[in-house]
């Protein structure tokens, strides 16, 4: 297991380094967006995030949450880069599921619903792939079976779990730095504890390390492609999860904090809060 470890924070470093020095070679100007404070950011933050997550994920290869952290993390990059570079190739723009839903019902689409759709697409895939592709549990040394319908009704509620995860973690990426603590804080529980997660646990953390300098100082960002890949192995690992009654306590978190942010925003939120805003400003130049 310590292995597994140190293989998935050494691919996770091989990757982000590979990624940033091409970025460093190459023209990336078309990349440059404003921020929130209308300075220019780089979107290739997002990139060194992916690479980062994909490479220390394969590392891990073949416990069992790795390939559905693969197939979850690259939708969740597409259906990023998408939103991140063809949005206004779109007929229409919405913010939000509403404005995404709303403008189906105009018949338009927006690239926000392409990317709910790719990164729906890539959540069920990912949690089929691992509910159906494992023969089960094992109790003593023996395999346990589970019925059809059990790991169907686990599939919908993971597949729930990991979409929900990747949009949240993009919904949280409003400052810099705040998504990459927001990743680390969540897995964290997998991370200390041995489990089939325990390595995905180690390759989040180990790749918002790697990111958080050029983030907080405000030199690259996320973007989409990179909070929805983020958000898709974060997710990946909260469905590790063998409760189905604990996942549906996880899917209902997501669901509220989805909701509120509709209605409430989350950086007034933590601002308001001393704790949170000391934690949230940490770091940030």
């Amino acid at each position: 297991m310590k292995s597994r470890i140190v293989a998935g924070i050494a691919g996770a470093s091989l990757g982000y380094l590979a990624m940033k020095n091409w970025c460093d070679r190459s023209d990336m100007s078309s990349w440059d967006r404003p921020s929130y404070r209308d300075s220019s950011v780089s979107l290739t933050g997002g990139l060194t995030t992916a690479a980062s997550l994909g490479v220390g994920t394969l590392a891990t290869v073949p416990q069992g949450s790795s390939y559905p952290a693969l197939i979850a993390g690259t939708a969740g990059a597409v259906a990023g880069w998408i939103d991140d570079h063809l949005e206004d190739k779109f007929p229409a723009k919405g913010k939000g599921f509403r404005g995404h839903l709303g403008a189906l019902k105009e018949g338009k689409i927006t690239s926000g619903l392409l990317k709910i759709v790719t990164i729906g697409s890539g959540a069920l895939v990912a949690t089929a792939f691992k509910n159906f592709s494992q023969v089960g549990e094992t109790h003593n040394g023996k395999p346990q079976s589970s019925s059809t319908l059990t790991r169907l009704a686990h599939t919908g509620v993971d597949s729930l779990i990991v979409a929900g995860s990747a949009n949240l973690i993009n919904l949280l990426d409003l400052r810099p730095g705040r998504a990459f603590k927001v990743a680390s804080f969540c897995v964290l529980p997998w991370a200390l504890r041995v489990n089939d997660a325990q390595n995905l646990g180690y390759v989040v953390i180990s790749t918002s390390a790697l990111n958080l300098s050029t983030d907080l100082e405000g030199e690259t960002m996320l973007g989409d492609l990179g909070a929805n890949a983020l958000g898709g192995v974060v997710g990946t690992v909260f469905s590790t999860t063998k409760s189905l009654p604990a996942k549906s306590l996880i899917l209902a978190s997501i669901i509220a904090l989805t909701a509120a942010s509709e209605k409430v925003s989350f950086s007034k939120v933590i601002e308001s809060n001393k704790v949170l805003s000391f934690i949230d400003n940490l770091g940030r130049k």
